[in-house]
């Protein structure tokens, strides 16, 4: 793999791994298939022993630089590889995560219309033991959708300079802290864009998805802390409404044209009716 001087550099990758040896393997073969190659690739190894550091080692030229050491959970660890970090976006791919397919990041960063957003994102493969699920994502983002739902962080594209300006992960927050940040930057108005490309397969057996509980309390701590309670309790309000099942089938008929074509001619009627009585 050729890397480009840091000056001209696109992306930084960023995996973080403990331990997962058969993991880290399939997210090397994902990141080194890709056919946009202008990226570095920073690799945070929480002090493995499984054999982890020994594949790295004997792998040294594929990606950019390692570090090796025991760090403070996965957001910690995480930070580390955005401080070193010298793309204009940063991508973080945990060990066991993969690229859907050969082409994701030619499909992001081959675009020209990426230039004015500070965050990219796109769909996910949840890959449960049994099967595959595509999930789409919003989109349009909004505050509204943040309250209840993140964007899965494995098919994000963040700029660095917002990076380092919400001050990286918080890692007050074990499980949420990518959470948090999706809501600091919006409330900072940052500009979000999606694009209709499946990014990543996801791990559906990882350490968030099996701690709910824990997550639920983390996420209202943060938006208690981020967002006053007059606020908070209008988005809930809001959020109910919006999914009652009167309110989604209206939006769900109002990408029929039929549908519309129906409502078009019945306000038509209503018209001709009305005029008539006068």
């Amino acid at each position: 793999m050729k890397f480009h001087d840091e000056q001209e550099m696109k992306l930084s990758i960023i995996t973080i791994n403990y331990n997962n040896l058969e993991g880290l393997k399939r997210t090397f073969s994902s990141v080194i298939n890709q056919s946009f190659r202008d990226f570095e690739w920073i690799i945070v190894d929480g002090g493995s022993t499984d054999g982890s550091v020994s594949f790295l080692e004997d792998n040294r030229g594929l990606f950019s630089r390692l570090i090796s050491e025991k760090d403070n959970g996965i957001y910690d660890a995480l930070n580390k590889g955005g401080r070193l970090a010298t793309g204009d976006y940063i991508f973080f791919l945990n060990s066991g995560d993969c690229f859907y397919s050969s082409e994701v990041l030619s499909s992001f960063f081959e675009n020209k219309d990426n230039e004015d957003a500070d965050f990219l994102y796109g769909d996910v493969c949840y890959c449960y033991p049994d099967r595959d699920d595509i999930g789409k994502q919003p989109e349009e983002l909004t505050l509204q959708y943040l309250r209840k739902n993140p964007l899965n962080h494995q098919t994000t594209f963040v700029k660095r300079e917002r990076f380092a300006e919400v001050g990286g992960f918080d890692t007050r927050y074990a499980i949420v802290a990518d959470w948090h940040m999706q809501v600091k930057l919006m409330l900072a108005g940052a500009r979000f864009k999606y694009r209709n490309v499946v990014v990543c397969r996801y791990d559906i057996t990882g350490f968030s998805s099996q701690n709910k509980d824990r997550m639920e309390k983390e996420r209202e701590l943060f938006f208690k802390e981020l967002i006053p309670d007059v606020y908070l309790k209008a988005l809930d309000e809001l959020y109910t409404f919006d999914n009652k099942p009167c309110i989604l089938t209206r939006n769900y008929c109002s990408q029929s044209k039929v549908y519309t074509r129906m409502i078009r001619s019945f306000l038509h009627f209503i018209t001709f009716i009305n005029s008539k009585r006068w």
